[in-house]
């Protein structure tokens, strides 16, 4: 079951995923060998992206990230030299006329920021700048989990209710930076800078030739909208597994579950204080493999001790 906002429906049901990469399978290896069209790599008679010359492909990819990487599943990490490498190959086979690339990631600027050549026919958007978490939002009690973030939901809803013809991926682009730069809190506002990369002048373009096009949804009106901004609190990514704990001490009528709840709360900042430690030395080696050495060997200690699918040490 997948919904996309408070007491939303599923709407996972029905996506086709016969011979799709899903699940654990989802490694950055596959995902690069998919783009590329590489059969082999991606694996068990996967399906891979099979575009030529005259094509206009769009890619959406949303993780958790850090300064030049993506975390997959499973811990393994997308960087990105390999990621640029990829879109450059693609370019240089002919794979594409012109590709649209959504990433939403904490720091998914840095992905593309001063590495992403603009004369490749390439057009990207991040969620943040280089040096900036992106923020979740919209609680659901039910579910206990967060249901959407301040980026992907709103490039999601502008493409559900705009008329796809005629709204261009700049138009999109500016509604997205407008609607996802400030997030309320339970405290206050939280703030994130939506980013362009790549060659611009794809964003002149019409999203309905990336994205298709599908009749308005005239249900999704400006009230409900509203509705949702009112009730969806932004928290930062990374302070996620904390939040919905404290979520689920506020809504738990258990005093057993409560304290548990609380226990994990007060010890967090703790381990995330020592880990900031960790993540400021890796920062001044960024240049060196030592630091990608060092970041998986943690990353393969933590995961033995946890199954929190929100853990982020990044």
């Amino acid at each position: 079951v997948v919904v996309n906002r408070p007491d939303g429906s599923d709407v996972y049901k029905g996506v086709p995923k016969d011979r799709a990469v899903t699940g654990d399978d989802i490694t950055p290896e596959r995902f690069l060998a998919v783009l590329k069209g590489d059969k082999e790599m991606a694996g068990n008679n996967s399906l891979v992206l099979d575009s030529g010359p005259n094509d206009h492909v769009f890619v959406y990819l949303i993780d958790h990230g850090a300064p030049d990487l993506v975390n997959f599943v499973n811990d393994k990490i997308l960087y990105a030299e390999d990621l640029i490498a990829t879109l450059k190959q693609m370019h240089q086979d002919r794979k594409f006329a012109k590709l649209v690339f959504y990433l939403e990631s904490c720091e998914s600027g840095s992905m593309f920021d001063k590495l992403l050549p603009n004369d490749i026919n390439v057009y990207v958007t991040t969620a943040s700048a280089p040096d900036e978490e992106s923020n979740f939002c919209c609680y659901d009690k039910f579910r206990h989990a967060d249901t959407g973030s301040a980026y992907s939901n709103a490039w999601i809803e502008n493409t559900e209710t705009v008329d796809t013809l005629k709204e261009t991926l700049q138009e999109q682009f500016e509604y997205v930076k407008n609607r996802s730069y400030k997030t309320k809190t339970g405290s206050g506002y939280r703030y994130e800078h939506t980013q362009q990369y790549g060659d611009l002048s794809i964003a002149k373009l019409p999203v309905s030739q990336f994205l298709g096009y599908k009749k308005p949804n005239k249900h999704l009106n400006v009230g409900e909208l509203a509705r949702f901004d009112n009730n969806c609190e932004g928290v930062n990514k990374r302070d996620v597994a904390i939040y919905l704990l404290e979520k689920q001490i506020v809504n738990s009528v258990n005093n057993i579950e409560k304290l548990g709840n609380s226990e994990v709360v007060i010890i967090n900042p703790y381990v995330l204080g020592k880990l900031q430690t960790f993540v400021n030395i890796c920062e001044t080696m960024r240049e060196s493999s030592d630091a990608d050495i060092a970041v998986n060997q943690l990353i393969q200690h933590c995961s033995q001790y946890t199954n929190n699918q929100f853990i982020n040490i990044l």
